[in-house]
């Protein structure tokens, strides 16, 4: 019987950012100045690029193709009209986007199965540099292609201000319900590690969290609140949808946990562990094999019905 060959990650693939969690160290500053503010939308994560000439489509860690379309959306890029008039005019640019697909939040039917462009990149002498939001957005409306929309700029925003917009991120919802949360850019901010970011607060871990400060106060054990901070019942979920579309089942089985844990283990550790590390004065011992348990437990309790 012949092997399914397992799809190798070209180790020179522009992936798109870890957009941070508001608050962590690698967002401290990102407030001074000229704040852009935008919905946080639920699909999956889409790239879109030419090469020699040929449009390209790729998913947050690897290249597309006909056989491995994320959902259709390799299809869809590949044969719109509209990013092949784009793409055109900017051969140089890379979109950034989000084809909207069914995972945790729910959208208006009419949503789905769209692309949604987040951040436009320009190849500038080998150097990528994001382009702002009142430029790249004129050269999307030449060819009507859709993205996410600006809710507001602010100039030196206090954090209470950013709190306001999360019921104000209603794009795409039914019955303007908040969504998912806000992501906020400024274009001219560098964090102390050098690196260009953006931010975002997720609307049911602003909720919590106050909650949460409180309960892992009383956690003795670093394992178990690396845990409780970043493996959330949001994080937990959404990974679990993203884990069945993968494997391209629709009804989760509890069997799954013994694959899914060690796929959800490396995402957050690549993630967030970093960031937790800072809240450190000195270095911790980490058991990470009790990181794994910890995160085992908490998925069956979080396992979708």
């Amino acid at each position: 019987m012949e092997k399914t060959q397992k799809k190798v990650k070209d180790p020179n693939y522009k992936k798109y950012q870890h957009i941070e969690h508001f608050g962590k160290k690698h967002t401290h500053g990102i407030l001074s100045g000229t704040v852009v503010i935008f919905p946080k939308i639920d699909g999956t994560n889409g790239k879109v690029w030419m090469k020699d000439g040929v449009i390209c489509a790729g998913s947050r860690n690897h290249q597309l193709d006909e056989k491995e379309t994320n959902r259709n959306f390799y299809t869809y890029a590949v044969s719109s009209d509209e990013i092949k008039g784009y793409f055109e005019k900017y051969p140089d640019d890379i979109l950034f986007g989000e084809w909207l697909v069914q995972h945790q939040e729910k959208y208006h039917p009419d949503a789905y199965n769209v692309y949604y462009v987040f951040d436009v990149v320009n190849m500038v002498d080998g150097c990528s540099v994001y382009q702002p939001y009142n430029v790249y957005s004129k050269k999307l409306d030449e060819f009507k292609i859709r993205y996410i929309p600006c809710l507001d700029n602010v100039e030196n925003p206090e954090p209470e201000q950013l709190y306001s917009y999360l019921e104000k991120a209603t794009f795409l919802k039914e019955n303007n319900e908040p969504g998912e949360g806000i992501v906020f850019k400024n274009y001219g901010y560098k964090n102390k590690y050098g690196h260009q970011t953006w931010a975002k607060i997720i609307r049911s871990d602003f909720k919590k969290k106050k909650k949460e400060r409180v309960a892992n106060s009383l956690k003795p054990v670093n394992e178990q609140k690396f845990v409780d901070d970043y493996f959330t019942e949001h994080y937990c979920r959404k990974e679990m949808l993203k884990f069945l579309h993968e494997k391209g089942v629709e009804v989760w089985d509890n069997k799954f946990l013994k694959e899914f844990v060690p796929i959800a283990f490396q995402e957050l550790i690549s993630e967030e562990f970093a960031d937790f590390l800072f809240t450190f004065k000195k270095p911790p011992t980490i058991n990470f094999g009790t990181i794994r348990c910890f995160m085992y437990r908490k998925a069956m309790e979080f396992s979708p019905k």
